[in-house]
């Protein structure tokens, strides 16, 4: 996977403006790491950070015995905090090296998955072994996590990441495998991305054939690769639309845009309306009832939508 293979490694990969003074001082005395709470929503590098700390002070060789990682979205009980949480936090770590560590380091990944009993149960797992362990909670959302917790840790959120950044990971990725991008088809990953480096990862891996076809067909086949028509093709079946009867509308959108989510042609129609102030309320309230009532390809729906477009 190309999102394991570009993973950031160390901590000057990972640091950001708000999280720079913490990494620095990691990076200068090992010693010096607290408790941590990393949040914020996914693809925004609270794993690679937990990793990279990882990876600063422990050897490769070691880290099998010193550091843990936990995915609490698949051990999310109390059973785990009395079983491997415990023997991890009880037990001696072997060194392989001549390195010597100030502690073992416990990673709970995903963990606002972890049920509030569980959680509570950790309370005084952190304040037992808070000499030998250091815990590193990674949630998407703080408030999952327990007071317990919250109060032990130092907390870092990770906001979406800027639109610079998911565009120089783009072409950091594009270049590793050799793949020749046009603006156009980077453009349409970074929107599709939305701060997300993880997801802007993934789209351009599954873009990979679309980007050896000539620069000029790329954007076109990208979309029909994600599912999503073009503004093109919308604006092509709203002119036809006009003036058509109701039996040829249907027609049209059906040989047009039947095989799009209605909602992913909303999205679309959405972006080529930013100064049509009059629709944007309207295009807002049908996103609200599709999102409510699932309308994906109900007859009602799709009538709404074309509608709107026509008008």
């Amino acid at each position: 996977m190309w999102t394991e293979r570009y993973r950031p490694k160390t901590l000057d990969d990972v640091k950001t403006e708000k999280s720079k003074v913490l990494l620095t001082s990691i990076q200068e005395d090992p010693t010096s790491l607290p408790h941590l709470l990393l949040y914020g929503p996914p693809g925004t590098g609270k794993t690679s950070t937990a990793l990279a700390i990882a990876n600063q002070i422990y050897d490769k060789a070691d880290q099998p015995f010193w550091v843990k990682i936990l995915n609490a979205s698949d051990q999310r009980g109390i059973d785990v905090v009395r079983g491997p949480v415990t023997d991890f936090c009880e037990t001696v770590g072997l060194r392989t090296t001549k390195k010597s560590y100030p502690f073992k380091l416990l990673i709970f990944d995903e963990a606002d998955a972890m049920t509030p009993d569980a959680q509570k149960d950790l309370r005084p797992k952190i304040i037992e072994h808070s000499g030998s362990v250091r815990f590193c909670f990674i949630a998407n959302y703080l408030s999952k996590m327990h007071d317990a917790i919250q109060s032990r840790c130092t907390l870092i959120r990770f906001p979406p990441v800027p639109r610079h950044l998911v565009e120089a990971q783009v072409a950091r990725v594009a270049k590793g495998e050799d793949l020749a991008l046009s603006p156009d088809i980077a453009t349409i990953i970074v929107n599709e991305a939305k701060g997300d480096l993880r997801k802007a990862t993934h789209i351009l891996q599954a873009l990979e054939s679309v980007t050896r076809l000539p620069l000029e067909d790329q954007a076109e086949e990208a979309w029909k690769t994600l599912g999503k028509p073009t503004e093109e093709t919308i604006e092509r079946v709203r002119v036809s639309l006009k003036g058509a009867s109701p039996k040829d509308r249907l027609v049209i959108w059906k040989s047009n845009l039947g095989r799009f989510l209605l909602i992913d042609i909303l999205k679309v129609y959405a972006g080529m309306i930013k100064e049509d102030f009059e629709k944007i309320p309207k295009v807002a309230e049908m996103e609200q009832r599709l999102l409510q009532e699932g309308g994906t390809c109900m007859p009602a729906h799709r009538a709404a939508l074309m509608g709107l477009i026509v008008k």
